[in-house]
């Protein structure tokens, strides 16, 4: 790496293909700003089938990640995780310490590393980001960018879906705990002003309560479904303590399921199960919906919570309007809802009992590794005794044995044999037999030093997951006891949507000043093209005309007008197009039937 020389790093996977202009306009991001030190796009769902409940589902999680969180992260400067998938890097900006620790997994094994950092450096791609903005001395910020969108392949099934979320899970959950442990760093080590620190600080905290909340989360469900389906069962009141109990215990029984089967067996042999129980986890969540708007149609929730509840769904839907995807979301935002308890219960209880499990795709991260370095060893060792049988260090006995290897030696000296065109010492065959017994009992004492690595190396997991789950579990149920036990479920609902309110309004916030930045951008780009100031009026007004209802994507497109220059001679008139979009085009630019190509400047901003 350190014989590279260049000025940019464009990362796309297998399986991503950018749609036009995307790798230009990541590239244009950081050649407009010298700040910018690292910038990603958008990544979207390739075709997605809205009947197929798991594509569609992931649907809606790729584009509120876009519209809320990347969003809302771009105007703080720093984003949490630039996709490996599809990002660019500036190379002046990873290079060094950023770039160095990107690659410590391979260029470290995993018992040098331990079980935090080879569950973090699952997300290596979060490392590197906040690498990036902590770098010593150094001020870098990181961009999204939504007008470059790459369309991926996504888990079509349950297996590969569950592996999937296994990797993204753990990784961000120990990178979010590195990030919090280290974020000191940034305001001692970086160059970054101070007003930028304070807007640091104020993610920090974001960050920080998504993570006690994202740890809570499997305990925030089920009192969520608990508040909706007693207030349900209170209309029988003379079942209504055994409809509790049954509730419970086909709830706690569902969820308990998920710990055994991911202690205890393999997704390859215990899809079927997931699915069975993905299944039941939707159907819940149904009830939910429809108990809860019935609740809210006889007035029976806490005010707040209702203000709450619209709050949170307005939110989702005006953001997804700004950015012009609010067909794109309502399409499958009922999807979405049904995979919700999968999402939150199956898949975090599978990657927390499965932090063993260290592998990623191609670069496997456990035992394998260090076989491979046992193995390269065994190969420098043949190479440096080619090395001495050519510089006369050793008899020619040991030349022939070293560098020919044992069974080589044997098959050559049989060939020498027959065709009497040599004889052979019987000394060589000696060593030969000698020299293959010794390289047979090296690769059994190879073999018994990997397998008793392996097993250290997976009590050391076994014992960090056992303690982890241990607390995660107990601080779950304490939660929850506490809150049932005490009958605080209407206080935990005002609270909740306390919780809600709070990251919604970082999050909407963001999103909405993201937006306003890139419309301002666009006007100061072509601010230079207003012959007066009047002309702002004339300007926002098919702006207005363009935020009518339309399918697809809500664009917003501003037409300038742009004094020709006296040295750059007649301008090339062109017919204007036909349609309601020309007369749009045509009372734009202030003419009936034809406009000049140089004097009108369109920006379409494609949210």
């Amino acid at each position: 790496m350190r014989l590279l020389t260049c000025a940019w790093c464009q990362l796309l996977d297998v399986g991503t293909q950018p749609r036009a202009r995307a790798l230009s306009k990541l590239y244009k991001s950081m050649e407009d700003n010298p700040q910018i030190g690292g910038c990603c796009g958008e990544i979207a769902v390739r075709n997605p089938r809205i009947y197929n409940i798991l594509e569609a589902a992931q649907h809606f999680e790729y584009k509120v990640s876009h519209v809320l969180d990347k969003a809302m992260e771009d105007v703080f400067g720093y984003i949490s995780v630039l996709p490996g998938a599809f990002s660019a890097y500036r190379w002046e900006a990873i290079n060094g310490t950023p770039l160095s620790q990107y690659f410590f997994v391979e260029e470290n094994s995993v018992k040098e590393m331990g079980p935090f950092m080879a569950n973090m450096y699952l997300a290596e791609d979060r490392v590197l980001c906040f690498e990036l903005v902590a770098k010593r001395n150094s001020d870098w910020t990181l961009h999204y960018e939504a007008g470059a969108v790459a369309d991926t392949d996504v888990p079509d099934n349950i297996l590969e879906l569950i592996k999937q979320r296994r990797r993204w899970l753990n990784g961000a959950f120990f990178s979010l705990a590195y990030y919090v442990s280290k974020f000191p760093r940034i305001t001692k080590d970086s160059a970054h002003s101070w007003p930028r620190k304070f807007i640091f600080h104020i993610q920090f905290l974001y960050q920080l309560s998504s993570m006690v909340l994202n740890w809570f989360t499997v305990g925030s469900l089920y009192l969520s479904f608990a508040i909706v389906f007693f207030m349900a069962f209170e209309s029988f009141k003379s079942v209504q303590e055994e409809l509790r109990f049954v509730f419970n215990v086909a709830y706690f029984f569902l969820t308990i399921l998920q710990f055994l089967v991911g202690l205890g067996g393999k997704a390859n042999d215990t899809h079927r199960i997931y699915w069975v129980c993905s299944l039941i986890y939707g159907l819940i969540m149904m009830c939910a919906m429809v108990l809860s708007i019935w609740h809210l149609i006889t007035n029976s929730f806490n005010i707040f919570v209702v203000f709450a509840a619209i709050i949170a769904f307005g939110s989702y839907a005006f953001g997804a309007f700004m950015h012009g995807e609010l067909f794109a979301v309502c399409g499958v935002v009922i999807q979405y809802l049904f995979m919700l308890p999968t999402f939150v219960n199956m898949f975090t209880i599978y990657s927390f009992c499965n932090m063993h499990d260290i592998s990623w795709g191609t670069k496997e991260g456990n035992l394998s590794n260090e076989q491979r370095r046992q193995q390269n060893r065994t190969v420098a060792q043949r190479l440096q005794a080619i090395s001495e049988a050519a510089a006369g260090k050793t008899s020619a006995t040991e030349r022939f044995m070293k560098a020919l290897g044992a069974d080589t030696a044997a098959a050559n000296h049989r060939n020498q044999a027959e065709h009497k065109d040599d004889l052979m010492d019987v000394a060589a065959m000696v060593a030969a037999a000698k020299s293959q017994a010794e390289a047979d009992e090296a690769k059994a004492k190879l073999a018994a030093e990997l397998a008793k690595e392996h097993k250290l190396l997976e009590a050391e997991f076994a014992s960090f997951r056992t303690r982890l789950v241990t607390c995660w579990i107990f601080s779950n149920w304490a939660y929850v006891t506490f809150v049932t036990t005490f009958d605080y479920l209407q206080g935990y609902a005002v609270g909740v949507a306390a919780a809600i309110l709070w990251t919604l309004a970082y999050r909407l916030t963001g999103s909405v000043l993201y937006v306003g930045h890139r419309l301002g951008k666009a006007v100061r780009n072509h601010s230079r093209c207003l012959p007066r100031v009047q002309n702002l009026t004339h300007l926002f007004s098919p702006v207005l005309q363009m935020l009518l209802s339309m399918p697809g994507n809500v664009c917003v497109l501003l037409l300038l007008s742009e004094p020709r220059s006296e040295q750059t001679g007649p301008a090339q008139e062109e017919q204007v197009p036909s349609g309601r979009g020309g007369q749009w085009l045509a009372q734009a630019a202030g003419h009936s039937g034809r406009f000049c190509k140089s004097t009108v400047s369109a920006a379409l901003l494609n949210w």
